[in-house]
Protein backbone atom coordinates (compact mmCIF):
# COMPACT_ATOMS: atom_id res chain seq x y z
CA UNK A 1 0.00 0.00 0.00
CA UNK A 2 1.18 3.77 -0.79
CA UNK A 3 1.67 5.82 2.08
CA UNK A 4 2.30 9.47 1.10
CA UNK A 5 3.34 11.70 3.60
CA UNK A 6 3.37 16.00 3.22
CA UNK A 7 4.70 18.68 5.32
CA UNK A 8 4.17 22.32 4.99
CA UNK A 9 5.85 25.34 6.66
CA UNK A 10 4.57 28.69 6.18
CA UNK A 11 8.07 29.76 6.22
CA UNK A 12 9.75 32.34 3.42
CA UNK A 13 10.15 29.26 1.11
CA UNK A 14 13.01 27.99 -0.79
CA UNK A 15 14.35 29.93 -3.51
CA UNK A 16 14.54 27.53 -6.80
CA UNK A 17 18.51 27.88 -7.46
CA UNK A 18 18.88 26.60 -3.64
CA UNK A 19 16.91 23.48 -3.93
CA UNK A 20 18.71 21.32 -4.71
CA UNK A 21 21.71 21.83 -2.10
CA UNK A 22 19.13 21.91 0.62
CA UNK A 23 18.67 18.11 0.07
CA UNK A 24 22.61 17.86 0.71
CA UNK A 25 24.46 17.64 4.26
CA UNK A 26 24.07 20.31 5.90
CA UNK A 27 23.96 23.03 3.16
CA UNK A 28 21.75 26.63 4.32
CA UNK A 29 19.58 28.35 2.25
CA UNK A 30 20.99 31.70 3.74
CA UNK A 31 24.63 31.15 4.68
CA UNK A 32 25.22 34.08 6.52
CA UNK A 33 25.85 33.78 10.43
CA UNK A 34 23.14 36.34 11.39
CA UNK A 35 20.30 34.30 9.45
CA UNK A 36 17.24 34.81 10.18
CA UNK A 37 15.69 31.03 9.89
CA UNK A 38 18.15 28.95 11.79
CA UNK A 39 18.81 25.03 11.94
CA UNK A 40 21.77 22.82 11.29
CA UNK A 41 20.57 21.52 8.08
CA UNK A 42 20.44 18.32 8.67
CA UNK A 43 16.48 17.68 8.39
CA UNK A 44 16.48 17.28 4.82
CA UNK A 45 19.07 15.03 4.40
CA UNK A 46 18.39 12.96 7.06
CA UNK A 47 14.38 12.65 6.36
CA UNK A 48 15.78 12.12 2.27
CA UNK A 49 18.15 9.11 3.32
CA UNK A 50 15.19 7.47 5.21
CA UNK A 51 12.64 7.37 2.28
CA UNK A 52 15.37 6.34 0.07
CA UNK A 53 15.80 3.86 2.22
CA UNK A 54 12.44 2.76 2.24
CA UNK A 55 12.17 2.48 -1.27
CA UNK A 56 10.49 6.02 -1.76
CA UNK A 57 10.80 9.36 -2.90
CA UNK A 58 10.96 13.03 -1.29
CA UNK A 59 9.72 16.00 -2.96
CA UNK A 60 9.24 19.73 -2.76
CA UNK A 61 6.80 22.45 -3.95
CA UNK A 62 6.98 25.94 -2.66
CA UNK A 63 5.32 29.14 -3.59
CA UNK A 64 8.06 32.08 -2.33
CA UNK A 65 6.67 34.05 -0.14
CA UNK A 66 4.12 31.80 1.36
CA UNK A 67 6.31 28.23 2.00
CA UNK A 68 7.18 24.96 1.25
CA UNK A 69 5.52 21.38 1.17
CA UNK A 70 7.72 18.74 1.49
CA UNK A 71 5.99 15.14 0.39
CA UNK A 72 6.95 11.51 0.23
CA UNK A 73 5.78 8.32 -0.78
CA UNK A 74 7.54 4.82 0.64
CA UNK A 75 5.74 1.04 -0.15
CA UNK A 76 4.95 -0.37 2.82
CA UNK A 77 3.61 -3.89 3.46
CA UNK A 78 1.82 -4.97 5.91
CA UNK A 79 4.08 -6.38 9.33
CA UNK A 80 3.14 -9.73 11.19
CA UNK A 81 1.37 -10.15 14.17
CA UNK A 82 3.41 -12.30 16.69
CA UNK A 83 1.38 -15.11 18.56
CA UNK A 84 3.80 -15.41 21.05
CA UNK A 85 3.49 -13.98 24.29
CA UNK A 86 5.04 -10.21 25.25
CA UNK A 87 8.73 -10.00 24.92
CA UNK A 88 10.45 -11.51 27.67
CA UNK A 89 12.60 -8.58 29.55
CA UNK A 90 16.19 -9.11 29.54
CA UNK A 91 17.91 -9.90 32.98
CA UNK A 92 19.30 -7.16 34.77
CA UNK A 93 22.73 -7.05 36.98
CA UNK A 94 20.88 -7.35 39.78
CA UNK A 95 22.65 -6.58 43.10
CA UNK A 96 25.34 -5.08 40.63
CA UNK A 97 27.42 -1.61 42.17
CA UNK A 98 27.56 1.49 39.83
CA UNK A 99 29.02 4.68 39.64
CA UNK A 100 26.98 7.22 38.57
CA UNK A 101 28.94 10.83 37.18
CA UNK A 102 27.23 13.47 35.89
CA UNK A 103 27.83 17.63 36.52
CA UNK A 104 23.61 17.69 37.16
CA UNK A 105 22.38 17.05 40.22
CA UNK A 106 18.99 16.18 38.74
CA UNK A 107 20.27 13.73 36.13
CA UNK A 108 21.77 11.81 39.23
CA UNK A 109 18.92 12.08 41.25
CA UNK A 110 17.27 10.17 38.32
CA UNK A 111 19.60 7.87 37.21
CA UNK A 112 19.63 6.70 41.07
CA UNK A 113 16.13 5.83 40.61
CA UNK A 114 16.12 4.23 38.17
CA UNK A 115 18.84 1.83 39.37
CA UNK A 116 17.52 1.15 42.41
CA UNK A 117 14.18 0.12 40.85
CA UNK A 118 16.12 -2.82 38.97
CA UNK A 119 17.86 -3.85 42.22
CA UNK A 120 21.59 -1.94 41.44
Amino acid sequence: MSAPGTVQDTGVCIAPDKQDPIFGPFPQADTSTTRKYGGAGLGLTISQQLVELMGGQLGLERTVGQGSTFHFSVRLTQGLVSTKGPPVPPQTPRGMKMLIVDDNATNRDILIDLLQTCQM
